[in-house]
C-alpha cells in the first residue's frame, strides 16, 4: 500500500518555481491530508488540479493515486467508509462501529474483508453511512442473507458440466454426478465416456482440483507469490495481471517466472483454457461452507421436483442424500452450517413456511440491532459529562434511546406474529 502522505509531499517537493500555483494547492491537501480520505483527496486533489491537467507531473500524481485506489479499491471504500463515520463521532458514539471497519481494513485478503463486512459490519446499520455502504455491496441476495449467519458463507458452483447419454455429468466438491430427467445420482464416467473425451474430464477435474473460482476467473496457486489465473472471457492473468497479447501459455511455461517444479501445471492449465466453454454456472446447485468448520462444505441440489444434499467432510468422508422433506433438508443445513437456505429451495416451500423464516431472518436482524444500540447508549451514558455540555450528543443520544424502544415494539410484533405461523403451520 502506498504511503500517501510521503508521496504527496514529495510530489510537492519536487515542483519548480514556475509551479508555484501546483504547490500551493498540494500544501493546502497536505495541511487537511488527516481530515480526508484517500479517496476524497483524490478527488478533490483532481478537482482542483483541473487547470494544470496539462502538466506532466499532475498528471503523474493523480493517475498514480487512481491506479493505486482501482487497484485496492475495497480496502480504499472501506477507509473512506472510516473517515465519513470518524467524522461524526461525538463522543465516541461510533467507536464499536469504528473499531469494525478498522478489523474489516486491517484483514489479509479482499474475501476475508468482505466476509467481516456482511458478518460483523453490517450488524451497525443503524448508522446511516455503514448502511448506505453495505447496501452498495449487497445487491446478490446470498450476500444480504449471508450477513446474519455466523461465519457462513454460500457461494454458486462453477464445475464442468459436459452432456452424455440422458443427461449431462457435473463435477461437484470432489465427485462426478449425472443429472438426468428425473433425478441426480452418483457418476461413473467411465459408463458414458471413452478414450480422449474421458481422459479430457479428468484432466479437466484435476484442474478444478487444484484451482479456485474467484470474481470471473478460474485461479491456479502455482507457487506461494505466483498465481496463473484464468478468465472466463478467454484471457490470461498473471497475479492478476493481465498478460499481454504475444504472450503464450508455451511462453510463459517456458520462462524463468515458474519454478521448475511447478512446470507440470503447463498441461493442466493447457487443457482447461481449451475447454472453459465447458465450466459454467450450475445453477442447481449451491455450496455452503463455514469459516468456523474449514474441514466440511455442503451441496445444495434443487433439482427438477427433488431436493439433494451432498455432505463433504474431511475428517469423517462424504455422503448424499436424498430428501423427502424440504423443512428437514434446512433444518439440517442450519444446524451443521449456521446458513438458512431456504431461499435456494423457497419453490418447495409451502406458503406458511416461508412467511414464518421471513419472520424469523427479521426477528434476528432486530435482535441485533438492539444489541449494539445498547452498547452505544452504554457507552454514550459513561460520558455524562459530555451529555450534558453537548446539546447535540443529548440530542443523539435521546434518538438513540428512542430507536431502541422502536425496535423493541417492532420485536414483539414480530415474535408474536411467529408464534400465531407456527400453530397455522401445526
Amino acid at each position: 500500500m502506498k504511503n500517501w502522505k510521503f508521496d504527496l509531499f514529495n510530489a510537492k517537493q519536487s515542483l519548480t518555481l514556475e509551479q508555484f500555483e501546483i504547490s500551493t494547492i498540494l500544501e493546502r491537501h497536505l495541511q487537511q491530508f488527516e481530515r480526508m480520505s484517500e479517496k476524497e483527496l483524490t478527488y478533490s486533489i483532481k478537482e482542483t488540479l483541473k487547470a494544470y491537467s496539462y502538466d506532466n507531473d499532475v498528471k503523474k500524481l493523480v493517475e498514480g493515486m487512481d491506479d493505486e485506489i482501482n487497484n485496492n479499491s475495497l480496502v480504499y471504500d472501506l477507509k473512506d467508509l472510516y473517515k465519513k463515520v470518524e467524522r461524526k463521532n461525538m463522543g465516541m458514539l461510533y467507536r464499536e462501529p469504528l473499531n469494525r471497519i478498522l478489523e474489516s481494513i486491517n484483514k489479509d485478503t479482499d474475501e476475508e474483508r468482505m466476509n467481516c463486512i456482511l458478518n460483523e459490519l453490517a450488524l451497525y446499520d443503524w448508522v446511516p453511512e455503514i448502511k448506505m455502504f453495505v447496501n452498495g455491496l449487497t445487491a446478490n441476495p446470498n450476500e444480504i442473507k449471508s450477513m446474519t449467519s455466523n461465519g457462513a458463507k454460500v457461494s454458486k458452483v462453477y464445475t464442468i458440466v459436459e452432456q452424455c447419454d440422458n443427461g449431462y455429468v457435473a463435477f461437484v466438491g470432489n465427485r462426478w454426478f449425472k443429472l438426468t430427467d428425473k433425478e441426480v445420482k452418483e457418476a461413473d464416467l467411465t459408463e458414458s465416456f471413452k478414450g480422449e473425451d474421458l481422459s479430457k474430464l479428468y484432466s479437466l477435474q484435476k484442474a478444478m482440483e487444484v484451482s479456485e473460482f474467484e470474481n470471473e476467473k478460474l485461479v491456479f496457486h502455482i507457487d506461494e507469490n505466483l498465481t496463473i489465473s484464468l478468465g472466463t472471457n478467454g484471457k490470461v492473468f498473471i497475479n492478476d495481471e493481465e498478460v499481454d497479447k504475444q504472450t503464450t501459455l508455451e511462453n510463459l511455461f517456458n520462462s524463468p517466472i515458474i519454478p521448475m517444479m511447478k512446470k507440470s501445471y503447463y498441461s493442466i492449465v493447457k487443457e482447461t483454457l481449451e475447454n472453459l466453454d465447458k465450466i459454467v454456472e450450475l445453477d442447481v446447485n449451491q455450496r455452503i461452507s463455514n469459516l468456523t468448520k474449514p474441514l466440511s462444505e455442503l451441496y445444495v441440489f434443487n433439482y427438477k421436483e427433488k431436493i439433494y444434499l451432498y455432505n463433504i467432510d474431511k475428517r469423517t468422508g462424504s455422503s448424499f442424500y436424498e430428501y423427502d422433506s424440504v423443512n428437514q433438508l434446512v433444518e439440517d443445513v442450519q444446524r451443521e452450517m449456521g446458513y438458512d437456505v431456504s431461499n435456494f429451495v423457497s419453490n418447495k416451500l409451502s406458503k406458511e413456511i416461508k412467511q414464518y423464516k421471513k419472520l424469523e431472518d427479521k426477528e434476528q436482524e432486530i435482535q441485533g440491532k438492539i444489541k449494539e444500540v445498547q452498547e452505544s447508549l452504554e457507552a454514550l451514558s459513561s460520558e455524562q459529562e459530555l451529555l450534558n455540555e453537548s446539546s447535540e450528543l443529548k440530542e443523539a443520544f435521546d434518538g438513540l434511546v428512542s430507536y431502541k424502544e422502536e425496535l423493541i415494539n417492532n420485536l414483539r410484533r414480530i415474535q408474536n406474529a411467529k408464534v400465531a405461523e407456527r400453530k397455522r403451520i401445526g
